[in-house]
């Protein structure tokens, strides 16, 4: 991803204008609903510090639900209410999808992941980031941007990397039980500090994911950030050129999903199209279900390049190789506006110009070709030419 990711500083001051909007205890009306740790500790966390000063991030006074309060629904309204969307079914081998990475771009508190899940051209969601792992301990840090603050009391004890984000996790039940769209969560990013020394540091990583995002039951739910609900797999996005064991941590995640029922899990990576890529090795990618390759930022291979066609067709064919059952489907990563990726976005020729790019690609008849994914989505809903955002003209290129 390009330089719009921000890291947590280690120290962040607490603003004395700060008024916190806070009720405690917070009792649940239905069992079923997300709990509410009685222990949450109103601790203010603005945003964290842009590593690039030209490019704000989300602003604290985003419209998220306040610390601890959660909207009026249960699990079983939003399964009643999934009949408002009845002809929607995520296909996972459909080579019209697109999928949007969502909480680290400047656009990110103009809008929700909601509304990101409510968009008809939006098939899955990519959560943004894990962004270094046993951080304190034992578990990770994350940073969703403005979507989550403060934390329960076992979090500061334990695992001061994490962060308590009920609105978050509302937002992730309504995607998946009222609007059917996939959320998966991504571990990495640009200025990420994720590596292993050998396989066991990878899959002690890969454990924990499973235990604090995945079906809940393994942890106190104190140190779950979404609480009881749990996303639909785990994106790997390695950009730091240090490749070692992340295939291990992709076993790990697909030993968990295999000996898990209830529902499917996905798994995803996002190499840069310079083939091979220096930090998602492939014996990762062959595992993916999904592999967003980012044809921005690399001029040699990018959208609107000399190269652009033949690396399509590279990444085709290596990730044909897959001995799964099912093998990798192939996305076209894409900018959604212009600071994401310039010369990229040049080459796309605005909102409009993305119709026949994913035309394009798609009419190239690549068996496993899956569609196209955007950095990010809360950009491209608000690039817009001609009464469509990006993403829409992405989608109509995609379904000509």
């Amino acid at each position: 991803m390009p330089p719009v990711t921000s890291v947590i500083p280690d120290s962040i001051p607490i603003p004395s204008s700060v008024v916190l909007e806070y009720s405690l205890p917070v009792t649940s009306a239905n069992a079923v609903a997300i709990p509410i740790p009685s222990s949450i500790v109103p601790e203010y966390l603005p945003p964290a510090t842009s590593i690039n000063a030209n490019i704000p991030l989300p602003s604290a006074s985003a419209s998220f639900p306040p610390i601890g309060v959660l909207p009026p629904f249960t699990l079983n309204s939003l399964a009643t209410n999934s009949a408002d969307n009845p002809k929607y079914r995520f296909n996972a081998g459909s080579s019209t999808n697109i999928a949007v990475y969502y909480g680290q771009s400047p656009a990110t508190s103009t809008t929700t992941l909601t509304s990101q899940c409510a968009d008809p051209n939006i098939d899955i969601v990519i959560l943004a980031f894990v962004i270094s792992q046993l951080d304190g301990g034992k578990y990770p840090s994350i940073n969703f941007g403005a979507a989550c603050g403060g934390q329960t009391q076992m979090m500061i004890n334990e695992a001061p990397g994490l962060l308590w984000c009920p609105g978050l996790a509302s937002q992730i039940q309504i995607c998946q039980a009222t609007y059917g769209k996939k959320v998966l969560l991504s571990v990495g990013g640009s200025t990420s500090k994720i590596s292993f020394s050998g396989p066991g540091q990878a899959q002690e990583l890969g454990d924990v994911l499973w235990d604090v995002f995945g079906p809940a039951g393994n942890v106190d739910p104190q140190l779950r950030p979404f609480g009881t609900v749990e996303v639909d797999g785990f994106d790997i996005d390695n950009e730091d050129n240090m490749p070692a064991h992340f295939d291990a941590l992709a076993l790990t995640l697909r030993n968990h999903f295999s000996h898990t029922t209830a529902k499917t899990y996905y798994l995803s990576s996002a190499p840069q199209c310079p083939f091979p890529d220096a930090s998602d090795p492939m014996a990762l990618l062959l595992l993916c279900d999904f592999v967003w390759v980012q044809f921005y930022n690399n001029p040699s291979c990018e959208i609107g390049s000399a190269g652009f066609s033949a690396s399509l067709k590279q990444w085709s064919q290596v990730l044909s190789t897959s001995t799964m059952a099912t093998k990798p489907k192939f996305y076209l990563g894409a900018p959604a506006w212009s600071a994401a990726g310039p010369t990229a976005y040049e080459g796309i020729g605005g909102p409009e110009g993305m119709m026949g790019i994913a035309e394009h690609v798609e009419g190239m008849k690549m068996h496993n070709f899956g569609g196209v994914m955007f950095w990010d989505g809360s950009e491209g809903v608000i690039n817009v030419q001609n009464g469509k955002d990006i993403i829409a003209w992405a989608k109509e290129g995609l379904t000509a």
